[in-house]
C-alpha cells in the first residue's frame, strides 16, 4: 500500500470513532451500529492491500470490531480467515496469535474450557519458539480461565507460570497484575 494513501483511511477511522464516541453518548445506538459497519469496511479496504502478516493483525482488528458489536459469528469468522492466511504461509507465529485470538474469544464468552484448548495450541508454538512475552501473557489469561471456574489452585500454578516468563520479557504491568491476582486467589481460595 502506498504510504500516501494510509493516512486517508487514518483519518476515516479517526473520524468514525469520534461519531460512534457522541452518538453513543447521547444514546442513538441505530448511529453508533452504522458508524461501526463504516469502519468495518474501511477495515476491509486496507485489508485487501496489505501483506499476509499485516492481513492477519487486520483480521485480528476486525474480529474485535465484530466482538465490540457482538456479532460474534463474523469475529470468529474474521479469526478463521486470519489463520487460513497463517497455515498458507506457514507462520508458526502467525498460527499461534490465531489460536491465542480462539483462546480470548471464547473465554470472553465465558467458554473458558475451549478458551483452555486454544491456549495450549498456542503454547505449544511458543514453547518452541521460546517467546516469553507471549507465553507470559498467555498464561495469565489462562490463569484468569481457572479463576472464573473457581479453581483458584490451578489458577495460581499459572499466574505462578506466568512469573518464570515475565522476568525474562521485562513486562512490569503484567508482572504487577500478576502478583495480584495471584494474592486474590490466595485469599479466595482460602490457600495461605
Amino acid at each position: 500500500m502506498k504510504s500516501n494513501i494510509l493516512p486517508t483511511y487514518i483519518n476515516k477511522i479517526s473520524g468514525l470513532i469520534i461519531k460512534i464516541s457522541l452518538t453513543f453518548l447521547l444514546g442513538l445506538t441505530s448511529e453508533v451500529i452504522i458508524s461501526q459497519n463504516k469502519i468495518l469496511n474501511v477495515y476491509s479496504d486496507l485489508i485487501k492491500s496489505a501483506n499476509d502478516s499485516i492481513k492477519v493483525r487486520r483480521y485480528f482488528s476486525l474480529a474485535d470490531e465484530y466482538y465490540e458489536i457482538k456479532n460474534y459469528a463474523n469475529s470468529f469468522k474474521a479469526i478463521d480467515t486470519a489463520l487460513s492466511i497463517a497455515e498458507y504461509t506457514k507462520r508458526k507465529d502467525l498460527i499461534a496469535l490465531c489460536y491465542y485470538k480462539y483462546g480470548s474469544n471464547h473465554s470472553y464468552l465465558k467458554d473458558y474450557v475451549a478458551g483452555g484448548k486454544y491456549y495450549e495450541k498456542a503454547a505449544i508454538i511458543w514453547q518452541q519458539q521460546l517467546n516469553n512475552k507471549e507465553l507470559a501473557r498467555l498464561y495469565f489469561n489462562y490463569g484468569n480461565n481457572y479463576y472464573f471456574l473457581n479453581d483458584t489452585k490451578r489458577a495460581i500454578t499459572y499466574y505462578k507460570l506466568v512469573l518464570n516468563y515475565v522476568y525474562k520479557s521485562k513486562d512490569s504491568m503484567l508482572l504487577a497484575d500478576t502478583y495480584n491476582n495471584l494474592g486474590i486467589c490466595y485469599a479466595t481460595g482460602e490457600n495461605y
